[in-house]
């Protein structure tokens, strides 16, 4: 795929709380660090936050930190799904209140799409279920292209830890949509993120979905009401 590269001002498009991110750092051509972080967040045109995980700040303690070139990649939560990567250097690493690192902004960063399909954001009611078990899951469906989609499990019940779902699943989704289709939608688990409240899984479908006229009317109404609701909310 297609690779771009852009310049600094669009890069906050593509940064989120929270963002997965792998670090590599560079001391010398022979000497580098590299570990799996998390972004805290960033100050626009100043400086990107980084958690500075405990093993890499024990492993680095004794280091030289301001300066040093850092190599920065993440998928971003863009529709298309985009990988982004940087190389940057660190201006600052604190400890207090605790281990943080602080990059410069770079002056371009490249972005290369990894779905091939737009991904719409909508949330409604969903049901998975194992193909080998006969228990469905409530779920909630948080996004949705012609080749896959996202649902979010709450906390309860735990169905990965009891091991009802695992990655290479193959699961059967049934929801609203399912009638546009005329038939459940037949699924294999692409990835399970654990997070704070609950499960995220991608899932990618055994078939393209078709979208015809009456699924592309519901999914309207769906983002449309979304939309609305947060309005609400305001």
């Amino acid at each position: 795929m297609k690779r771009d590269i852009e310049s600094k001002h669009e890069i906050w498009n593509y940064l989120f709380s929270g963002m997965k991110m792998r670090v590599k750092l560079e001391f010398g051509p022979d000497d580098g660090y590299q570990f799996i972080t998390t972004l805290i967040g960033y100050k626009t045109g100043q400086s990107i936050i980084l958690d500075y995980p405990k093993s890499a700040y024990e492993a680095l303690v004794v280091r030289k930190m301001t300066n040093i070139t850092a190599i920065i990649s993440g998928i971003s939560h863009t529709e298309m799904g985009h990988i982004i990567a940087f190389k940057t250097s660190i201006t600052q690493s604190i400890a207090r209140p605790f281990p943080m690192l602080f990059c410069r902004v770079p002056n371009h960063f490249a972005t290369k799409k990894i779905r091939k399909h737009k991904r719409i954001k909508l949330s409604l009611p969903v049901t998975i279920q194992n193909e080998n078990d006969n228990s469905p899951i409530k779920g909630t469906l948080v996004d949705f292209s012609v080749s896959g989609c996202g649902i979010f499990i709450d906390n309860q019940p735990m169905p990965i830890e009891q091991n009802r779902l695992n990655k290479d699943s193959k699961v059967i989704i049934n929801c609203s949509l399912t009638d546009c289709v005329n038939s459940p939608m037949h699924s294999q688990i692409a990835n399970i993120v654990k997070q704070p409240n609950g499960h995220m899984i991608g899932l990618r479908f055994a078939d393209t979905i078709p979208i015809n006229d009456a699924l592309k009317s519901l999914l309207f109404e769906y983002t449309i009401l979304d939309e609305l609701n947060e309005l609400d909310s305001v």
